[in-house]
């Protein structure tokens, strides 16, 4: 369960930074 959670903590974080590196609003 830990596992999963982490997981998503990882994504999100991928997801953020990829986010800061595409210019947008």
């Amino acid at each position: 369960m830990r596992k999963i959670f982490t997981l998503i903590i990882f994504i999100c974080l991928i997801v953020e930074i990829v986010s800061a590196g595409v210019p947008g609003p």
